[in-house]
């Protein structure tokens, strides 16, 4: 993916811009959208980046006005989060890793203030494969959410919102990105 459609995917007036904000990008691999979101955001936000890869971390880059903390750790198994709530939650192509998504998204909510949300990018498939061992379609997501008849709806989220839409270089069935707010009002 190029950055300009990578800014595509993730651009949004959820982004909050008037202020400083702080986020957490969870399975941030080499840094790709955390150096996006990084441009996007008000000078002096603040970017939690996390992802078990050390050697992938180490690779992560930010806007020079955007302060970073890279954290290493497994983030579906291990209990990591700074002691206040975040503004928001990115996940690009990372959601698909936790096996309970429900509880997982449950964990989530707990971690993000009132008005904070998740930022969510995934393949729009429902078939499985050694990378994205428990997909998320955009049906599958909106189901999560218990807008469709999921199990997550006491979560405490609002209804996701579709921002952009595109093919896949890996996955025929294209990838989509989405805005979850943090509460239904």
């Amino acid at each position: 993916m190029e950055i300009d459609q990578g800014i595509a995917f993730i651009q949004g007036s959820y982004l909050r811009t008037g202020s400083p904000t702080e986020w957490a990008d969870l399975g941030c691999g080499d840094g790709f959208f955390t150096g996006i979101l990084s441009g996007l955001l008000k000078e002096g936000s603040s970017i939690y980046a996390v992802d078990g890869n050390q050697s992938a971390l180490r690779q992560v880059r930010v806007a020079r006005s955007i302060h970073l903390q890279t954290v290493a750790v497994d983030f579906v198994k291990e209990q990591w989060w700074p002691g206040h709530l975040l503004d928001g939650i990115l996940m690009a192509n990372s959601l698909h890793y936790a096996a309970d998504q429900i509880d997982f998204v449950r964990r989530l909510r707990t971690r993000l203030k009132p008005d904070g949300g998740l930022l969510i990018v995934e393949y729009d498939t429902d078939r499985s494969n050694r990378w994205v061992p428990y997909p998320l379609s955009w049906d599958g997501l909106q189901r999560l959410f218990g807008q469709v008849g999921g199990k997550a709806g006491d979560a405490g989220f609002g209804r996701p919102r579709k921002i952009h839409e595109a093919p896949s270089l890996y996955n025929s069935a294209g990838m989509y990105s989405a805005w979850v707010p943090a509460s239904a009002v």
